[in-house]
């Protein structure tokens, strides 16, 4: 499983020295929660500053799943609202809100940030911090205290059906664009983050199609890519080319997903241009359309789009797996992610 940097570098920053404690079960937290073999949370203090009326507590999931992992801040505010995720400390940072997010993410993370301020709502202002790459913008909705004390991507919500509505909101667009299969009214969705360049990614794609098959319709699958731009030099190419097969002849999408993991060694950023054209044209797709889909911004802006709706709402790690809005952690064979898909359909 590949995990993002942004995770362990916010929580080295504001990780108190205090004991853990076995933590209680918390209906908006649950929502981030990964379904693990054998998992149990635990919580210590928040050390670091909040904004004021807020409190926080550092939550960790400690599991015998290696695919298991976590570690998030909850966050209450003093009207009640709740936020989960990894987030931003600006208070070592000087001048205005914007200027310590930019200041943050290059000292930390080695990001240039380009950040659109939006409406104010009390002591929080709504921002999109997007991280600018090679291949374009990757946008991450959040908000900052007026004080600059703290960014939070994504959102503060008054309860565990509030934060599902703001979720399903930011996920129904990409979802709108993104490969499907399986009936729309299937009794589990599967929405899978991943990355075509990631060797887990393979993995747990080959070790997903017997689940998915053994489901005999009873599955929606939805693919939303998440390419690592930053270290994985064809990934986003490769996303893109699917995205252009997609548009053409979705069948032959999930054959072109099979062959770039079977292939996933031989590939590299020279040979990845050639290689979509040529599955194009193998599989008879209309080259013409397809060059001008693989140079459209549609797609670009798609793909960017869908990888900062994972970031967003703390997506962290390739491949992630929700099922019926549930995390669930794949497991050695990707084994607890098909006894928790056969529960739901079973019931046993």
């Amino acid at each position: 499983m590949k995990r993002f940097a942004l995770a362990s570098v916010i929580i080295a920053l504001t990780a108190s020295a205090s004991a853990q404690a076995t933590a209680a079960s918390d209906p908006v937290l649950d929502l981030f929660l990964p379904n693990c073999a054998e998992s149990k949370l635990t919580s210590e203090s928040f050390g670091g500053k909040l904004p004021g009326g807020m409190t926080g507590e550092i939550f960790s999931l400690e599991s015998s799943d290696p695919s298991c992992h976590f570690g998030s801040v909850r966050v209450k505010t003093g009207d009640g609202r709740t936020w989960v995720g990894n987030p931003w400390p600006l208070y070592n940072q000087s001048g205005t809100p914007v200027e310590k997010i930019k200041a943050l993410a290059w000292s930390a993370l080695q990001l240039s940030v380009v950040i659109e301020p939006g409406a104010t709502e009390g002591a929080l202002q709504k921002l999109r911090v997007s991280h600018v790459t090679e291949s374009g913008r990757i946008p991450v909705d959040g908000v900052v205290d007026t004080a600059g004390t703290m960014f939070f991507p994504g959102d503060f919500a008054k309860n565990a059906a509030d934060m599902k509505a703001k979720i399903d909101a930011r996920l129904a667009p990409i979802i709108a664009v993104s490969p499907t299969r399986g009936p729309k009214d299937a009794p589990v969705t599967i929405v899978e983050f991943s990355d075509f360049q990631c060797p887990s990614c393979k993995r747990g794609s080959e070790a997903f199609e017997p689940i998915f098959e053994a489901a005999s319709g009873k599955v929606r699958h939805i693919r939303i890519d998440m390419p690592i731009i930053k270290s994985h030099p064809w990934a986003f190419p490769a996303a893109i080319i699917g995205r252009a097969i997609w548009r053409q002849n979705p069948d032959v999408f999930w054959k072109y997903k099979k062959t770039v993991y079977e292939g996933q060694a031989d590939l590299n950023a020279f040979e990845i241009d050639r290689f979509g054209r040529n599955f194009a044209e193998d599989h008879g797709l209309d080259l013409k359309r397809y060059d001008a889909d693989v140079a459209s911004e549609d797609i670009q802006k798609e793909i960017l789009a869908g990888l900062g709706t994972a970031f967003t709402m703390q997506v962290a790690a390739t491949p992630t797996y929700f099922v019926n809005g549930t995390i669930v952690a794949t497991g050695a064979d990707s084994a607890h992610l098909k006894a928790y898909v056969e529960k739901l359909l079973t019931g046993k």
